[in-house]
């Protein structure tokens, strides 16, 4: 195993992708993805965290893929994202987590989004849902209508403002217009 490169991902073969609408990328098998787990170094200040923006716990996700306990993983990456599968297929994980990555200073990145698809995929395959909110964080202030419309009318009277200062520009530069049309003009 080469620390400097990534597994590579398994896709559909052309001739079979051209006659159905699956997706494109099969994604890790645990293998795989245990082995691709195995390249992270667990930096002490992690910089893909900071890479990514709900600030998912990636080390201690992909140590935990890396025992092969995808429960737990899970559960890590359940701490601060929602959709885990999504973001694993859609973020831009290049620019974000991955661009951050140190292993990527010598090498390519961990692979830190095939992961947590894998990761996500994996635990919908295994019946394992997500836990809800320990605690309620309370209600959350509703704005009275008044506020609301005061707002509005703010926005509003900011706008008409603006209007009334370019219907005089506008005027201005009409009345300019006319009278060096007319000046010209020999009746």
């Amino acid at each position: 195993m080469d620390v400097l490169k990534k597994v590579p991902v398994r896709e559909q073969d052309a001739k079979v992708r051209a006659t159905n609408f699956e997706e494109v990328c099969l994604g890790y098998n645990k293998e795989e993805a245990m082995e691709e787990a195995a390249r992270c170094i667990n930096c002490k200040n992690a910089q893909c965290i900071k890479g990514c923006p709900v600030a998912i716990n990636i080390p201690g996700f992909i140590e935990q893929v890396k025992n092969g306990n995808v429960e737990e993983a899970y559960k890590v990456i359940a701490e601060s994202s929602a959709l885990p599968a999504v973001c694993g297929r859609v973020c831009p994980q290049e620019s974000q987590c991955e661009g951050k990555c140190i292993r990527g200073i010598k090498g390519e990145p961990v692979s830190i989004g095939k992961l947590e698809r894998f990761v996500a995929d994996s635990a919908r395959e295994a019946g394992i849902v997500p836990e809800g909110a320990k605690e309620k964080k309370g209600k959350k202030k509703r704005e009275r209508n008044s506020d609301i419309k005061e707002k509005t009318l703010q926005r509003w009277g900011m706008r008409l403002r603006f209007l009334r200062r370019c219907m005089k520009q506008a005027a201005f530069w009409y009345m300019e217009y006319r009278n060096s049309v007319y000046r010209k003009r020999t009746w």
